[in-house]
Formats: structure tokens, sequence, C-alpha cells
């Protein structure tokens, strides 16, 4: 590599970027300023205002008394104030603040009732809901009532959102197992998630990075249960608001709070085939001043696993191959829990902390054995390989939230904290079989890592009217992580252990990302639009002491964003642009080589520049009583593509992978999702992706570029045998697929569950099966003109669950939860942009 020309290159752009960030620093302050100048002029003050009304039977006509009756906000339905009905069925609600809100009325045995967005501001102070009639919930049969079916989808400007608060198949599993039945993720056997076919995507838990495992972000998704998830929400082209890191967008998952007074707890367990238990508790308590929260999981299990490679090599001189198989057996453990609170300081300002603690602890024991081949499949040479290690991780990680309401208007101020340290430890031994199993290990390594984050942001937001809006903030984000690890040798006529240079290594990485941006919201019509700005500055340093190296770099970038969405009597179109990037990771960037598979080396490159991606989204949507669909073609284009590529050294007869920056890709694509409800029976849910990526490496070799084309299909159906009891069914297919010098094979499953209301709806009994036939395993090929590689694994994906849950507080409406009916959505009022 001409390091000189990159020094010139690097030094050029550090130039242009420490002339152009002050300039742009400049120009957020005076937008900020300009703002926080009208804040300053909030117009008519007032002191608070009220909504009042007379709640009744839509069939006998009577008052309906102790109804539940709550002011939400129209835009995100957080509880501003509410109450119950008296004897005649009337409310009265004080001293609410300003803003658009709407009535949520609930009572037991009837609909959910909520009312059209309304203003209260100092020039209406005083909303009149006149005379409501709710209807009741029945049809009942005996002694059972039967309700709505719950949205499980649902498409805005800015996201889908897909409800999984009633998944049976998952039921006892985690969030890796809810992602697997979303449209367009997919999660391979080794829980790595994918969106629109890139792993590249950011993941966040209730709108934000998770800590809980540091980088390891398939443990951060098995220690979320799937109970304790309400919805996932997909946004492929982010506002400005968000972070722009992820090629494919981010995937949002949302966890279960409690929104009844009083107090209220959920507790659940479940016992699974092959040594798998899970366990939790959690428990809210509510009044008009604080809410508190807790909450306690456990889960043990075993998971098996087994794999296998082929590699035939090819060259002038020689011509040989080698294979090997072997199997795998996972013990794991977790236990983590949480506490937080949210204290209503005054109708105006809400004061949010949370805090939590998990640890997690895996034995694990592989096997495998190798032979290699000549020419004629003659046995040349072969031995046997056991790996035993263990790896415990400990999280602490803590959150603080602000959130004021400006009397007088609908202007807000928050601002957030988080920090997260992760402590991780890996020890592992191997054994050969020339030297005997029996013998002591002639390898042993152990790394121990650490990792720091911490992040701060203020966002505000200023309604100029009723339909238009301007929304800017800043944000600061530290990642920090070391690793530590060292490796010994036993020498056999000794009897000593000594240190081995190939497994030792100090790696130190840091990354400090300042941010700023500026949106606006607006309705004109039947038209809205949402368009903004962000500027993120990127600064990373890291050393290596195995390879002597020592790297740093910085760049400033522009990531503009729209979306104009146009809305018909019952369909919608959208058009959305957004610029995104992918910052490579500690572990991308990490030159060490792993030397632990002495024939499969592993190691990362420091030289990796980030991708940059312009995405175009382009999504059709109907809303029908009989049925609801959604359609959506996307273009993306990427430059600096990172890809993990596999080099052959034929001197050595060793693979090596590494990630390295290609050209470009451009990916083209189409997703489906059609939804078809059973009357108050059930519904069913079919979807499906398809596209097409290119994958151009010209860079690193001529005329390096390939093209696949890949489609998958799912389909979940739930339907109400009885007035208590549901089945749900669930099955996926993914084509094989083709990327750079190699393709995956096929994969496919499908899963059964069923679940039986108890206790009058206050617990439930469930029993689900993963994988009914068994067919979930990976399977790829890798080639070129010299050598041709395939690799296959399957992880233990057929699993039966028994699983129970009770619910239990003084709210009547969280003991009906499973029955908790929501507005359908050509009935629900539009709660503002």
């Amino acid at each position: 590599m001409n390091t000189g020309a990159a020094d010139s290159v690097n030094s050029s752009y550090l130039c242009a970027v420490n002339k152009t960030f002050p300039t742009l620093l400049i120009a957020f302050l005076a937008i900020f300023l300009s703002i926080n100048a009208l804040a300053q002029n909030p117009g008519p003050q007032f002191t608070g205002g009220s909504a009042i009304g007379i709640v009744s039977d839509s069939v006998s006509g009577n008052p309906v008394e102790y109804a539940s009756v709550v002011v939400i906000t129209a835009n995100d339905s957080a509880v501003k104030g509410g109450g119950v009905t008296g004897k005649d069925g009337s409310f009265s609600i004080q001293k609410l603040p300003a803003g658009k809100f709407m009535l949520r009325i609930t009572f037991m045995g009837y609909n959910t009732w909520y009312s059209k967005p309304f203003m209260i501001s100092a020039m209406a102070a005083q909303y009149d809901a006149g005379a409501v009639k709710i209807k009741p919930e029945n049809t009942q049969l005996g002694e059972v009532k039967i309700t709505e079916q719950r949205s499980d989808y649902t498409n805005s400007i800015d996201k889908k959102v897909y409800d999984v608060d009633q998944n049976i198949t998952n039921a006892g599993g985690t969030a890796t197992d809810i992602l697997q039945n979303i449209p367009s993720v997919t999660v391979d056997v080794d829980g790595k998630v994918s969106l629109r076919g890139s792993e590249n995507v950011t993941i966040l838990i209730d709108g934000k990075p998770s800590g809980v495992t540091g980088e390891d972000r398939n443990a951060v998704l098995q220690q979320i249960p799937a109970n304790m998830i309400e919805r996932i929400e997909i946004i492929t082209n982010p506002s400005a608001k968000y972070d722009a890191q992820g090629m494919a967008g981010i995937i949002n998952i949302i966890t279960k709070k409690e929104k009844g007074t009083g107090y209220n707890g959920t507790v659940n367990g479940a016992v699974g085939t092959g040594n798998k238990y899970n366990g939790g508790i959690s428990l809210n308590a509510r009044n008009g001043k604080a809410n508190f929260f807790g909450s306690y999981n456990y889960r043990y299990e075993d998971r098996w696993g087994s794999f296998f490679t082929n590699q035939f090599n090819n060259t002038a001189d020689t011509t040989y191959s080698f294979n090997s198989e072997g199997g795998s057996l996972q013990g794991s453990v977790f236990h983590s829990g949480r506490i937080g609170t949210d204290i209503y300081l005054n109708p105006y300002n809400t004061l949010s902390i949370a805090g939590g603690y998990t640890f997690r602890n895996e034995i694990k024991i592989d096997s495998a054995n190798y032979r290699f081949l000549d020419s004629a499949d003659n046995v040349t040479s072969q031995f046997g390989r056991l790996a035993q290690g263990t790896d415990y991780t400990h999280t602490i990680d803590a959150t603080a939230d602000y959130k004021k309401q400006f009397p007088g208007s609908t202007r807000t101020f928050s601002s957030a904290a988080s920090f997260s340290t992760n402590q991780r430890g890996v020890d592992n031994n191997y054994k050969l079989s020339s030297y005997g199993y029996e013998n002591s290990p002639y390898q042993t390594n152990s790394a121990d890592n650490v990792f720091y984050a911490a992040t701060a942001q203020a966002d505000y937001a200023h309604p100029v009217s009723d339909s238009f809006k301007l929304e800017t903030g800043v944000k600061y984000s530290l990642r920090d992580y070391t690793n530590d690890q060292s490796g010994q040798q036993y020498n056999y006529l000794s009897g000593e252990y000594i240190d081995d240079a190939r497994f030792i290594d100090k790696f130190r990485f840091t990354e400090n990302v300042g941010a700023a941006y500026v949106q606006a919201n607006m309705h004109r019509g039947k038209w809205d639009y949402l368009g903004g700005v962000r500027a993120e500055y990127t600064s990373i340093n890291g050393s290596s002491t195995s390879q002597d190296t020592a790297f740093t770099n910085s760049y400033l970038n522009l990531f503009p964003n729209l979306a104009i969405r146009r809305t018909f009597e019952k369909t919608e179109m959208q058009l959305s642009y957004g610029r995104r990037l992918n910052r490579p990771g500690n572990g991308q960037l990490n030159p060490f080589i792993d030397y632990t598979d002495s024939i499969n080396l592993r190691g990362g490159n420091p030289y990796l520049m980030p991708e940059y991606i312009h995405s175009f989204d382009f999504t059709v949507s109907q809303a029908q009583k009989a049925f609801s669909w959604s359609a959506t073609l996307y273009y993306r284009h990427s430059e600096n593509v990172i890809t993990m590529a596999r080099l052959f050294d034929f001197t050595t007869g060793q693979a090596i992978v590494k990630p390295r920056n290609f050209t470009s890709s451009d990916n083209f694509g189409t997703e489906l999702v059609y939804r078809m409800p059973f009357g108050r029976k059930g519904s069913m849910m079919i979807s499906g992706s398809a596209y097409y990526n290119i994958v151009n490496g010209d860079n690193l070799e001529a005329d390096l570029q390939s093209a696949g084309f890949q489609y998958n299909a799912r389909v979940t159906a739930n339907y109400k045998v009885r007035p208590t009891t549901t089945v749900q069914v669930s099955g996926m297919y993914f084509s094989p697929f083709i990327q750079p010098i190699g393709q995956f094979w096929m994969l496919g499953g499908a899963d059964l569950g069923v679940r039986q209301e108890v206790f009058k709806g206050k617990a439930q009994i469930s029993a689900n099966l993963t994988d009914v036939f068994n067919t979930r395993a990976f399977r790829m090929k890798n080639y070129t003109s010299d050598y041709e590689f395939k690799a296959g694994r399957k992880r233990e994906s057929m699993v039966l669950m028994l699983n129970f849950t009770w619910r239990f507080g003084s709210s009547e409406e969280i003991a009906k939860r499973k029955t908790q009916t929501v507005v359908p959505q050509e009935e629900m009022p539009a709660g503002g942009f």
C-alpha cells in the first residue's frame, strides 16, 4: 500500500475538514439561537386547560361509571392527565398543558374509544367531548368475551411497525427469535441480523443504542426475553434526528411498559427440550407523581451445533484437498435486572432515571477432525482438535432523561445521557490428537475486553403552526474498547507452557462522534413533508502491539434526508431519500491475526474506510376493511463497501479472512406486505422481498465483480379455535444468494404455537415448537480459479417450549390487557404529522 499517497490524501482531507467544520458549527448555532429567540415569545400564557364530557353505553344509553379517561398526546400517546367517570358518567380533567391531544376512554367489557385530536392553548383552554357513547365488547359466549384483534402491522412516513406482543411461536425465546419473523429481516444460524441483505444495520433498544454487551450485538439480542418486547420498528431511511450509522437502516426494539395506574406485575416461566429454562418478573407502581418499575430475568440453555468444511486446491504444481467435520455444545446462563423511575415534577417537566446489570456466563466445547488428501483422494495426514472455553460478561448501564413542555405552547425540550461499561473475559484451551486427548492442552489463550460507551444529547422542537414544526439538536458519543489477550504453547519436552508471540496482543480503540441536526415537518392538505440534514464529525484512534501498528482517521460528513407522502382516500404514496454511512468497528480494524484455528486464520484491517450509502424508497400502501397491503421499491448505492474476503496462501496451506473495501455495490429490491383479518377470529400476514445485488471489487482485482438475485417469503397466521384458545403458524423461505467469489444456499423453516387463556384472562399457558421440520442450516461455497471451499453449519433449532405467564395488579385494565382493543386504522384519527 502506498502510505505516502494515503497520508497526502488524508492531510488534504483533514485540511478541508478543519476549514469546513467551524463554518457548519456556526451555522447550526445560528439556527439554534434563532429558534431559541422564537422560544422567548411563546404568546399568551395560561395556567392550564381542561377536558370534559359524559360517557354512556351506546346500546342502553345508561351512564358508565368508573370508566378510565386518559389524555394522551396526539403524536406519541404520552399520558398527560386522566381520571374516572362519576355516577352520571361525567368527567372533568384539569391542569392540562398546552398542546395537541386525544382522549382515550376504556372500561372493562367495552371497546376502547378515542376522540379526534384537539388543541389546548390560551385561546382554547377547554375541550368539551360532549356525549361519548362507548360500545360493549361482546359478542359473548357464556362468560367469555371476544374482542377485536390488535393490528400487527402499521406503516407511517418514516417507519414500519410490527406488533409482536401477541406472538406465540416465539414465546420463551429471545429478541433474536422475534426478529426471524419480521419482514425484510434475516437472522442466520449464528444469530447475525441483516436488513435487506445487509448486516450493516443499527439496532436500538427503546430508541437508544444498547451497551448491554459492548460490541457483541448477537449477545445483546440473546439477553432480551421475547415476552418483554412489544413491537419492532423498521426504519430504512431514518430522519436527521437519528444517527447516520447503518447501511441498511435501523431496527428499533420497543420493550413493554406498564401504563396503568396503581401497582401491576408480570411473572413468567418456561421450560424447553434440551435443558432450556427461563423465568422473570416485572413490577410497576404508578400514581400521579411518579412511576417506579423493576424487572429481573433468568435464562439457562444448552445448544448443540455441527459443522463441516471441504476445500479442494488446484495449482500448477500440486493438487490436494482437505476436509473437516465436528460439533459443539454450549451452555449459557444469563441474569439481568433493571430498575428505574419516572418523576413527574409538574405537568410540564418529567425526569426519568434507570439502571441495569447483566451477567452472562458461557461454557463451550468444540471438537473437529481434519483430513488431508492427495489428488487420488488418499489420506496423507489427519488429526483431531478439541477446544474447551469459558466466556463471561459483566455489564452495568445507566440512563437519565429529561423532558420539558413549555407552558402555553406545544414547544418541547428534551435531553438524555447514558453510560455503559462491559467487562468480558474469555479463556480457551486446545488439544490435538497427535498428543492424545487425555494429555495437557497443547495451547491455551485468554482475552480480557473492556468496553465503555457514553452519549449525551439535547433536542428542541418548535411547532411554528399546526402544520409546520422545526426541530434541532446536538449529540456526542464516545466508544472506548481495549482487548488484551495472551496465549501459550505447551512444551512437551520441558513440561512447561511457554508464551507464544502469535497469541499476544493489546489492542486499543477509541471513537468520538459529534453531531448536530436540523429538520422540518410540514403538512399541507393531503401532502406531508419531512426533511433535514445532519452533520457528523468522527475521530478514531487505534493501536496494536503485536502488529506494531497505530492508526488514526477523522472525517466530517453531511447526511441529508427527505420524505414526501401523498394521502388519498384509502391509499398512501411515499417517496424518501437518505444518505448514511457504515463506520468500521473495532473488530474489523484490529490487525491482530487469530491463529486459534491453524488452517483458517482471521484478522482485521486498520486501513478500512467507512462506507457511504445513498438510499431511495418508494412505497404505496392501501387499507381496506377486508385487507391491507404495502409495496415498496428501493435502490441503494454504496461506495467503499466493506466485505469479508477469504484469501488462500498456497505456500503455507493457510487461508485468512479479512475485511476489505470494495469499490461499490448497487442493490435493487422490492418488498410486499399483505395482511388479511379473519374477522374476530384472527389474521394472516404474508410478506416477501426480492433484491438484485451487484458488487464491484475492481480496486482489488481486475474484473472482480459479482451479481446475485435473492428472494424470500414469510407467512404468519393466527386463529382463535376457541374464544380463549389461539393457534399460530409461521413459515419462512430464503432463496440461494451470490456474493463476490462465493454463494449461499437456501434457508427455510416453520414454527407452530398454541396459547390458552386461563384464570379469566389473567394468565396464559402456551406451547411452541420452532423449526418443526429441522431444516434451518447454513451452507456456503467460496471459490477462485485456484481453489474451491465449501462449508456448512447447523445449530440446534428444533426446540419445544412450554410457557406460563401471569399478570396481576390493582389495575383492571392491565388484568384484561390481552383483550384490550386498538381502534382500527381506518377509524384512528391522525395524530398530527
